[in-house]
Formats: C-alpha cells, structure tokens, sequence
C-alpha cells in the first residue's frame, strides 16, 4: 500500500485511540475514507489535518495491582 494512506489501525495509533473509533469515526463523517478490499483507508494529508485538532478522550481505566 502506497505511503500516502493510512490504514484504520495506522490511524487509530496516530489519534491514540483504537481502531473501532476510527471507523465510527468515519461512518460519522469526521474525515473521509475509502473502503479497499474490506478496510478502510484514509489519505494521509487529511488524517494528518485531522490529527493537528484531535485529543481522544480518556477510555475507562482497569484497575489492575
């Protein structure tokens, strides 16, 4: 795959969340996708544009001793 697109889970580590939230994410049209051969994948220029005003918010911590 050419370097100029992101994969759901090459963008969920570059917003810091999971890859499930990058394809909700995308079925809500935050930023647009397209789907090759059953995965999503996301020009770099507008994942990178989209990145620059992203925070992900705190999931659920485990409390794990």
């Amino acid at each position: 795959m050419s370097n100029s697109f992101y994969t759901t889970e090459q963008a969920a580590k570059k917003l810091g969340c999971i890859p499930r939230r990058v394809r909700a994410m995308i079925k809500e049209g935050k930023f647009p996708a397209m789907k090759f051969g059953g995965t999503y994948i996301i020009e770099k220029a507008i994942l990178d544009d989209f990145a620059e005003g992203y925070t992900p918010r705190p999931g659920k911590r485990s409390d794990v001793s």
